[in-house]
């Protein structure tokens, strides 16, 4: 089972993780992470409130691993918005 937020009549759909993978570039952005020509882990499981699923860039490659059966079902969602990094 995966927590996904404490609120109970919050909806999981995709808006709410684009919410958070926006969240987890906007800091990546603050702390200067986000070099076109480097590498950086995007996204980051439950550190970033989206259990299951880790993004890493390198320059302009993405390397998804999505670690639940669900995740699966919102990946097109996931990789469109961190592909909108830079």
């Amino acid at each position: 089972m995966r927590l996904y937020s404490w609120e109970s009549g919050e909806r999981i759909d995709a808006d709410f993780f684009a919410r958070r993978l926006d969240s987890a570039l906007d800091l990546r952005r603050d702390l200067g992470l986000l070099d076109p020509e480097g590498a950086c882990r995007l996204v980051f499981s439950e550190g970033d409130g989206v259990s299951g699923l880790v993004v890493d860039r390198y320059r302009d490659l993405l390397s998804v691993q999505l670690t639940s059966r669900w995740r699966w079902r919102c990946a097109e969602t996931s990789c469109w918005t961190c592909s909108r990094s830079e």
